[in-house]
């Protein structure tokens, strides 16, 4: 889910980015999830590489990035925002 991102007011929007690979060249699916932080915030691309999160609120919030290949390998990583 990359390094962890400092946000700082005025700024109210971000995309978090994620990358993945299958070593034998398959396809991969991304799922982000919020594990911690304010929830009123709106946030969009869930099942792809980036994560659209707006109308942030002072606070701090944990992403997590799942990876997962077309043989079912795993991976995941956090993100502090």
């Amino acid at each position: 889910a990359g390094q962890d991102v400092s946000v700082s007011s005025p700024v109210t929007s971000i995309i978090l980015s994620g990358t993945g690979s299958d070593p034998d060249g398959g396809t991969i699916n991304y799922s982000w999830s919020q594990v911690s932080g304010p929830t009123s915030i709106s946030i969009s691309g869930e099942n792809s590489s980036d994560l659209t999160l707006d109308a942030l609120v002072q606070g701090t919030y944990v992403f997590q990035l799942d990876i997962i290949d077309d043989e079912g390998d795993f991976t995941s990583d956090q993100v502090n925002v």
